[in-house]
């Protein structure tokens, strides 16, 4: 070994015992830092978690309202599609406005649906509306036949 080696190792012998006391008060000093962070943020961490506990909480509670107000609609409506005269009455007092609101709503779409174009009638119109853009797109600015095109194209886009 050099002798600058030697003469640095030896140091370090001599001077153990404060090299070992400055690390040691670095240790406690970074030690007590810790701990007063904890104490800072901790209550924190736990107020967190009780929220999300008590928001999880709610959360189920609205699914087994919701679940048990659909089986109950659910229920009711079958009543309601019998049409016992015996039960009619009670079906009217327990139906709720959700469900009037949800029969209605299915009767309409219902009724749209049987109203809609036969399978491959929108392709044809797409087709149409298509051409009939090429051909709007093709005249001149101010060419009289644009409002005619235009018009068409609007009747087209009702169809679908």
């Amino acid at each position: 070994m050099s002798e600058s080696n030697e003469g640095f190792l030896s140091r370090l012998r001599d001077n153990l015992e404060v090299v070992a006391t400055i690390l040691l008060g670095l240790g406690t000093i970074l030690a007590a830092f810790a701990a007063y962070q904890s104490a800072l943020w901790g209550g924190n961490c736990l107020t967190a978690y009780n929220q999300a506990v008590i928001k999880f909480g709610d959360a189920n509670r609205e699914y087994l309202n919701g679940a048990m107000a659909t089986s109950f609609d659910t229920m009711v409506y079958l009543e309601y599609l019998r049409e016992d005269p015996r039960t009619a009455e009670d079906v009217d007092k327990m139906i709720s406005k959700d469900m009037v609101r949800a029969i209605s709503w299915a009767d309409q779409s219902y009724d749209k649906r049987m109203e809609a174009l036969e399978y491959g009638e929108e392709a044809k119109i797409e087709t149409q509306l298509e051409e009939k853009w090429d051909a709007f797109d093709e005249l001149e600015e101010e060419a009289p036949e644009r409002d005619k095109i235009l018009a068409e194209i609007f009747e087209l886009e009702n169809k679908i």
